[in-house]
C-alpha cells in the first residue's frame, strides 16, 4: 500500500546555463512530488531538460532557482538514499560483476562477507546468477545494465532515479529489460523514477506519466496509468493511454 505522504518534491525548479552562445535556461518553476513506492516516467521531446532535472533530484547538480525535498529535508547534495542509473552502464571495466555492485559498499566500509551476500543476492534480482565473476567485457550491453542496476540497489536507495537506461539497447533487449525493472520494482517497491523520451515506454513501466513541455522545460501535464500489469502492448486499452499521452505530449507542445 503506497503511503499518500510525498518522498518526493520538486518546487519551482529552474536552472540556467552560461554558455558561449549565451544564456540558456533549461528548466523553468518546475513542481511535482512523488508518492513513497510510485514508479514515475518523465517523458518530453529531447534537449527539455529531463536529464538535467533528474541529476537536481539526485543532488549531482545545483538549481538555480527553486529546491527539491526528500522525506521534508531540502536535497544539497549527492547521497546513497538516491541511486542513479544512467544510459551509459558506467561500470569498471577492471572489476567483475560481483566486484562492480560491490563497489558502494566499500565505500561504506561494510564487511566483506556482508558485501558478498548482499551482491550475489542483488546479481539474482537482476537474473545474472551466474555470471557474478564476469567482466563488463564479457558481458552484453543489457547485462551490464542489469549490473548497473544491482549496483544502485546495493545501497538500499530511497529512491531509483534512471536516466534513459534502455535507450541504446536493442529493441528486444530493451522490451526484455522493461519486463525485468518491473518485476523488480514489484519485488522492492523501491520508488523509481525514470527518464524517457518513448511513450510506449512510459505507457509500459509508469503508475504516472508526467510530461514535460519543450525547453525551458516545465511540467505541462501528470497522467495516471492504471493498466493492469503485466501490459499488454496489443491491447485496446494500452492504444487508448498511448493516445492519451500523445495527445498531452501535442499539448505541451503548443505550450
Amino acid at each position: 500500500m503506497q503511503s499518500s505522504r510525498p518522498i518526493v518534491e520538486v518546487r519551482d525548479v529552474g536552472k540556467i546555463w552560461d554558455s558561449r552562445a549565451g544564456t540558456i535556461i533549461a528548466l523553468k518553476s518546475a513542481s511535482f512530488s512523488v508518492t513513497r513506492g510510485e514508479f514515475i516516467c518523465l517523458l518530453g521531446p529531447s534537449g527539455c531538460g529531463k536529464s538535467t532535472l533528474l541529476e537536481i533530484v539526485a543532488g549531482l547538480l545545483e538549481p538555480t532557482t527553486g529546491e527539491v525535498l526528500m522525506d521534508g529535508e531540502r536535497v544539497r547534495e549527492a547521497s546513497p538514499e538516491r541511486g542513479m542509473v544512467f544510459q551509459s552502464h558506467a561500470l569498471f571495466p577492471w572489476r567483475t560483476a560481483r566486484e562492480n555492485v560491490e563497489f558502494g559498499l566499500e565505500m561504506r566500509r561494510v564487511e566483506r562477507s556482508e558485501r558478498q551476500r548482499l551482491a550475489k543476492q542483488l546479481i539474482a534480482l537482476v537474473g545474472l546468477s551466474g555470471f557474478e565473476e564476469s567482466l563488463p567485457r564479457e558481458l552484453s550491453g543489457g547485462m551490464c545494465q542489469r549490473v548497473a542496476v544491482a549496483r544502485a540497489l546495493a545501497n538500499s536507495p530511497k529512491v531509483l532515479l534512471m536516466d534513459e537506461p534502455f535507450g541504446a539497447l536493442d529493441a528486444q533487449t530493451r522490451e526484455e529489460l522493461q519486463r525485468e525493472i518491473t518485476r523488480i520494482w514489484q519485488e522492492t517497491r523501491t520508488t523509481i523514477i525514470f527518464v524517457t523520451h518513448s511513450v510506449s515506454e512510459a505507457v509500459i513501466l509508469g503508475d504516472r506519466i508526467v510530461v514535460m513541455t519543450g525547453r525551458p522545460g516545465r511540467i505541462h501535464s501528470a497522467i495516471s496509468n492504471t493498466l493492469p500489469r503485466p501490459r499488454d502492448a496489443t491491447s485496446p486499452e494500452f492504444g487508448a493511454t498511448m493516445r492519451t499521452v500523445y495527445s498531452a505530449l501535442e499539448g505541451a507542445r503548443r505550450t
